[in-house]
């Protein structure tokens, strides 16, 4: 995540067990000291210290909300820190980043960004990237997609979906839920990026990274524009997983309606997506490997599948947060020249 260990580990020094307050606050002295490197770097005429500053401190505004209620203000000022330092950066980037809202529904527009590998107007393969359940754009510059993309000579669109929390803080008076039909949300992000004359429309593809590797699947069965489909779903069954999260996890999500969290996971977003999915392939990765890749593959086996086992065995939440995805070195992404 192009952070110092240094600073993890002096910040974590300051984390005490059993208190939870304590997580917010060692992490918001360490953001705010990064943030403040970061100004007086960029004051300074310093660009690649200030944009790796304002990186590093994005990523630690992060930390500090991410264990409160999306309800909670304080969650809301560290995703508008988070999301102010990135966009800082964004625009030290040798071809800056673009800031960009995806028009949706009755007048909403989710947020994101639009990464060139170049500075020109010529199509380019494009990766859409999609996180998961707690999962912000900002992030997955760093291990998801979006760095790694631009190594590789891609475009990358990093985007939100109704339901993640960018997207509900960008729309604060808005009712944006996740739906069960991850089709109708992606069908306005294809339509966004390919109307751009830099977006390559043969060579568009999609990938999801933790509740985002079970939304990705979905969303390429039915938006025949996607050509290739990556999936890192933490559990091939949605429904088992929430239902089994400790504490509960309706209670956990309670920021949509219960009613709505059962009708989301009781739609089984793979049931006859085998027959749909048409896409010229799709990668799989499904951590930890205990055999549900396996179950995941038979009920998508018509696709000219390449699966892909990692090195290691972690549970969800952190199955997504491998060494191998750190910025810019995400190995999944090799496959896509295959499709």
């Amino acid at each position: 995540m192009l952070q110092r260990d240094g600073e993890c580990y002096e910040t974590a020094s300051r984390i005490e067990d059993e208190k939870e307050c304590s997580y917010t606050e060692a992490w918001q002295v360490t953001a705010e000291r990064v943030e403040e490197i970061a100004r007086k770097s960029l004051a300074g005429g310093h660009l690649v210290s200030a944009r790796e500053a304002f990186l590093r401190a994005s990523s630690y505004w992060r930390e500090v909300g991410f264990y409160q209620s999306t309800t909670d203000p304080k969650c809301r000022l560290t995703w508008e820190r988070q999301r102010e330092c990135f966009t800082q950066a964004g625009k030290l980037m040798d071809v800056p980043f673009e800031v960009v809202s995806i028009p949706y529904e009755n007048g909403k527009s989710p947020p994101g960004y639009f990464l060139k590998a170049e500075a020109t107007e010529k199509p380019r393969p494009t990766l859409l990237s999609l996180g998961g359940g707690d999962s912000l754009a900002e992030e997955l510059y760093f291990w998801r997609g979006g760095a790694a993309a631009l190594r590789r000579g891609y475009n990358a669109l990093l985007f939100e979906i109704p339901g993640q929390r960018g997207a509900m803080y960008s729309n604060p008076d808005a009712e944006l839920f996740y739906r069960p039909d991850t089709e109708g949300p992606l069908k306005y992000v294809c339509d966004w990026a390919l109307g751009r004359a830099d977006v390559d429309s043969k060579r568009l593809a999609l990938v999801g990274w933790s509740m985002g590797g079970n939304f990705a699947p979905r969303a390429a069965a039915f938006e025949k524009r996607i050509k290739a489909c990556i999936a890192s779903p933490t559990s091939p069954n949605l429904q088992t997983s929430i239902l089994e999260m400790p504490g509960g996890g309706l209670q956990r999500l309670a920021v949509v309606e219960r009613d709505r969290i059962q009708q989301h996971v009781r739609h089984d977003r793979m049931r006859g997506s085998n027959k749909r999915l048409t896409a010229a392939g799709a990668l799989l990765e499904m951590q930890p490997d205990d055999g549900r890749a396996r179950l995941l593959l038979k009920r998508l086996r018509n696709l000219p599948w390449r699966s892909r086992k990692t090195r290691f065995r972690q549970s969800w939440p952190h199955s997504c947060r491998s060494a191998e995805n750190r910025a810019g070195r995400n190995p999944l992404l090799a496959w896509i020249p295959k499709w």
